[in-house]
């Protein structure tokens, strides 16, 4: 027969301002103070964490403060009905087992909560839970021995809240400083804790709870009381003179970290990056080479201009065609229709970029990166020699999470990620040229052009594009026997550019393909050019690197929330998932078309057709593939594989 159910939860519930009494609010306090001082010995400002802050004085007050306090209640209640008759379990307030109920269901909520803070504040809570039962409960009940017990609910009511603070601020293991001060701390709480007991001698002696003062004496109780909470204090002292001298001499606060993440690259993907981090409230530190334009056709889409709030006074040009030319000098024109291409100065862009980041609170150093370093704590300290300084002084800054966004040969991949070294690229060299007063009749300031010659570039393109008053001139390769410089010499003349007046010369390698992996596992993830983000046959890179700037942001956010660096691993696969089709058909279309000057004619002839033009001008606008006209697919497939053949008409 079954158990009726009064036998297992009684029918008289508990009121709810029993239920209150039992948590004891009174004891939250010291708890949620010290949880406090955690939150400012993290180093890191509230800005953007304000809900975690109010659910970790949650945590740390009436959740697994008020569990401890029903713990206690429910397995002192024989010596509450001694010490204090009126308590809700002894007075029959809190009838039945509703004690341990509100206890056990009170543990799980605690760990539920911490579980939405991060892995480090669930194992803090844990922690403080495990104490709290490990205190009252059998077979352990630390507090029949007044020097365990006493140490235990110090150790849950100060060290514990202080560290869970660390770990709410900084989703980090705290470093050895904040190890120290919340040990000290507890300690001096262990004074505190003997001096509770003095309320509740007599019924510790009756039911064999050994607290001190049952063990020493009152007098002497209290003396040792003071004495270990003077000692407590001293310690603490003696710490922070002691680092407060080690900071003088290196010349800084080493207790907490200097920024949130440190991004070494100023490019668009960096300086998005930085932008947008630091909008959220994140400390952030934007290091970049100061002087560096990198060489770039500075094409950006409307869709850039729209979701990156790019100003229109920015743009120095507006394409509305572009033109491709065959190794024949066959010309096909490919108007954009209802729509442009940007073109941006890079020396101006970028800056502008980078005093965006600024104004919204980053902090900006010109220096160039030379290293990543550990110190006592295993936290990254970023080397580098800032050039702004007198003679190139060394410069290093802490932090929690680093992001490499230092173009395609990124020092920070190279050092730091698996694989980082391993990137194929193709050369690309270009001349700034003043654009002539009297043109040339084959050059027009609303038109980009594109050379497909194996004579200016074996294995990509040529260019010339308008930028207002300068033009860029510049072919890329991947062959090292290629004298680059000397096809850009040839495409001036082409281009009837050969008396143009040269501002500057720049050169750089593009990346072909993303990295495998673009992350380190703990604190260190690499994005843009230095995570291999150009689109294959365009070597486009503005639009990409500043989407995955802002992919990455959003992926070292939620890392500094929740102390997990899986969550890095989410740029990688968010871009990826967004634009590795278009990277995997462009992929394809360079190592189809651009391996001989014959299939470069057929590509050339192949783009007169107007499906291939508005699908290839749609992607580019909206950044993906077009689904919406499968028969035009169709048809350029057909005419794709035609020309590929040489079966399609001459």
């Amino acid at each position: 027969m079954a158990r009726p159910a009064s036998s297992v939860f009684p029918q008289r519930r508990p009121g709810w301002l029993a239920t209150l009494e039992l948590l004891k609010p009174v004891t939250w306090f010291p708890p949620m103070w010290a949880f406090g001082c955690g939150i400012i010995a993290s180093g890191v400002g509230p800005q953007g964490h304000w809900p975690l802050i109010a659910l970790g004085v949650l945590l740390a007050g009436p959740l697994v403060c008020g569990t401890s306090q029903a713990v206690n209640d429910w397995f002192d209640r024989h010596v509450d009905a001694i010490n204090e008759p009126r308590r809700p379990i002894p007075s029959g307030r809190m009838p039945g087992r509703w004690g341990l109920y509100i206890a056990v269901f009170w543990t799980f909520i605690s760990l539920a909560v911490a579980t939405l803070l991060g892995p480090w504040v669930l194992g803090a809570a844990a922690v403080g839970l495990a104490l709290a039962w490990a205190y009252s409960a059998p077979p352990l009940r630390l507090k029949r021995n007044g020097w365990w017990g006493n140490a235990a609910v110090a150790a849950c009511y100060e060290g514990v809240p202080w560290l869970t603070a660390l770990a709410v601020m900084t989703g980090t293991m705290p470093d050895a400083r904040n190890l120290a001060l919340a040990w000290a701390w507890s300690v001096g709480a262990h004074g505190i804790m003997t001096l509770n007991d003095f309320k509740s001698v007599q019924g510790d002696r009756r039911m064999g709870v050994g607290s001190l003062p049952v063990r020493l004496g009152v007098a002497n109780a209290a003396r040792v009381a003071c004495l270990i909470m003077a000692a407590a204090q001293l310690a603490v002292i003696a710490l922070l003179s002691v680092w407060g001298m080690a900071d003088g001499e290196h010349g800084g606060d080493l207790s907490a970290p200097d920024y949130d993440v440190v991004v070494v690259g100023g490019g668009p993907c960096g300086a998005t990056a930085a932008d947008d981090l630091a909008r959220a409230g994140w400390r952030v530190l934007l290091l970049d080479r100061a002087g560096r334009i990198k060489p770039c056709g500075g094409a950006i889409p409307p869709k850039a201009v729209e979701e990156f709030d790019i100003p229109p006074s920015l743009l120095v040009a507006r394409i509305t065609a572009a033109r491709m030319v065959a190794p024949s000098a066959v010309a096909v024109d490919m108007p954009i229709e209802g729509g442009y291409v940007g073109m941006v100065d890079r020396g101006e862009f970028d800056e502008w970029l980078r005093e965006r980041a600024r104004s919204h609170g980053a902090t900006r150093i010109a220096g160039t990166f030379t290293g990543v370093a550990r110190d006592a704590d295993g936290r990254a300290v970023v080397q580098f020699d800032a050039k702004d300084a007198a003679g190139g002084a060394p410069g290093r800054a802490r932090a929690r999470l680093v992001l490499g966004a230092d173009g395609a040969r990124s020092e920070v991949a190279r050092q730091c990620i698996a694989g980082g070294r391993e990137v194929p690229f193709v050369y690309a060299f270009h001349e700034i040229l003043r654009t002539p007063d009297a043109a040339p009749a084959q050059y027009d300031g609303s038109r980009c052009d594109v050379y497909y010659d194996g004579r200016l570039s074996p294995d990509f393109y040529a260019w010339v594009f308008p930028h207002g008053g300068t033009i860029s001139a510049g072919a890329g390769t991947a062959h090292k026997g290629f004298s680059i410089r000397n096809a850009v010499v040839d495409l001036r003349r082409v281009a009837g550019l050969e008396h143009a007046e040269v501002v500057r010369r720049e050169g750089a390698p593009i990346p072909l393909k993303p990295l495998r992996r673009w992350d380190n596992g703990v604190d260190v993830l690499v994005a843009g050019d230095a995570a291999g983000v150009v689109a294959p046959a365009s070597g486009e890179g503005i639009y990409y690197a500043m989407a995955c700037g802002r992919m990455a942001a959003q992926a070292l956010a939620e890392c500094l929330r929740t102390g997990d660096a899986r969550a890095l691993r989410a740029a990688r696969r968010d871009f990826m998932r967004l634009h590795g089709r278009v990277f995997w058909a462009l992929g394809m279309l360079q190592r189809f078309w651009y391996v001989s000057d014959a299939r470069r004619e057929r590509f050339v002839k192949m783009c007169r057709d107007p499906d291939v033009q508005r699908l290839t001008w749609q992607a580019y606008m909206h950044k993906k593939l077009v689904r919406r006209e499968p028969l035009a697919h169709l048809r350029v497939f057909f005419k794709d594989l035609a020309h590929l053949l040489g079966l399609a008409p001459t």
